[in-house]
């Protein structure tokens, strides 16, 4: 990766890094909803109704990440909103939390 300083949002976002922490967070979530499943909640949940979009991938939750924190996506209840914030947020804390690390390592735990 280059100079954390030097990135922005939009380069974390693309980065594969980025894709593989939301798929780990995306397989998080759908375990939990599992769970609640299993033990009786049967009520339609904010996953459900983004899965019916067919939005609920790593694609495209990061095609829609930028627009939920632009307060520019229209068409989605407030819970999809905050539901595409969330686990894309938890996924870029992860991504940055590791390139910091690595950038700690590469230079020999300067800085």
């Amino acid at each position: 990766m280059n100079d954390l300083k030097d990135l922005k949002v939009s380069d974390i976002i693309r980065s594969g890094a980025f894709a593989k922490e939301l798929r780990q967070q995306l397989d998080i979530e759908e375990a939990v909803q599992t769970k609640m499943i299993a033990s009786g909640r049967t009520r339609r949940t904010t996953l459900d109704r983004l899965r019916e979009r067919g939005v609920w991938n790593e694609r495209d939750m990061a095609v829609l990440w930028p627009r939920v924190m632009d307060k520019t996506l229209v068409g989605y209840s407030a819970a999809e909103r905050h539901a595409i914030h969330a686990v894309c947020m938890a996924a870029y804390n992860r991504t940055m939390k590791k390139a910091v690390a690595e950038e700690k390592s590469e230079k020999g735990g300067e800085g």
